[in-house]
């Protein structure tokens, strides 16, 4: 496999978005409202700029990035009316599901293969999602 900083690399300028590494810069972050403490475990995108927290697997920093990436790809998953129909917990799943979905699709169209450390995370991320549901 490629090295995981060369295929964010390309990602990103393939979708036209800035990745920040929150190791190192995290005004970002603020800009958009994130606490620094946020950062450890989880990244964010923000606009068309991604802000990849800090993590102790880089699998699943890539796999958190390939997230977030998932949140921009087209087409968006049509949400109208499902916060006022069923909560805003079940609209924030889908959207998260969705994402992950999506972002799982796009890894494997650049030749990423995920770990077991980064599929648990994913796992524990959905499982989160699915709290808000309530």
């Amino acid at each position: 496999m490629k090295k995981r900083n060369d295929i964010i690399s390309k990602v990103a300028e393939d979708f036209e978005l800035t990745v920040v590494d929150a190791t190192i810069v995290t005004d970002l972050a603020k800009r958009c409202g994130i606490p620094d403490d946020w950062l450890d475990e989880a990244s964010y995108i923000c606009g068309k700029e991604v802000t990849l927290g800090r993590y102790k697997d880089e699998s699943v920093r890539l796999a958190s990035f390939f997230h977030e990436v998932g949140h921009t790809v087209k087409p968006r998953l049509d949400t109208t009316g499902v916060a006022e129909k069923f909560g805003l917990g079940e609209w924030k799943f889908r959207v998260e599901k969705d994402a992950w979905d999506k972002g799982i699709v796009l890894a494997k169209k650049y030749g990423v293969i995920f770990s077991d450390a980064a599929v648990h995370f994913m796992k524990r991320c959905l499982d989160k999602a699915l709290e808000y549901r309530g």
